[in-house]
């Protein structure tokens, strides 16, 4: 035991954690944040023929851990609907889901005679 009273001041560094959010590969931003803080997002990616999800809400409040989130993505889907000028569907689909980039099948119609 020393002969005198001694005290002792603690210090504390604030933990700072990274953020990292992606589109696929693509880093879109960085977000240095202090633990269990929140994330800021950045603003929302476009890609053609998808709707965009958004980043994962969950893991941007409350930060506890560096972490990589990704954006969330459906492909768009359309609906073709053929038209056979009055012909006879033979083989196919008139009306057709296709996603985004995919082609359609054109259905074989039996002409009308005049």
């Amino acid at each position: 035991m020393p002969a005198h009273d001694l005290t002792y001041i603690a210090t504390y560094t604030q933990i700072e954690l990274s953020v990292k959010f992606f589109d696929g590969d693509t880093l879109l931003k960085e977000d240095i944040v202090l633990y269990g803080e929140s994330a800021i997002p950045p603003s929302d990616p476009e890609k053609v023929g998808y709707t965009f999800h958004g980043f994962g809400v969950r893991h941007l409040r409350n930060v506890q851990s560096s972490i990589d989130i990704y954006a969330e993505w459906t492909i768009n889907t359309y609906t073709v609907t053929f038209d056979g000028d009055g012909g006879t569907l033979i083989s196919g689909d008139e009306v057709q889901t296709i996603e985004h980039g995919s082609p359609a099948t054109a259905p074989v119609y039996e002409k009308r005679r005049l």
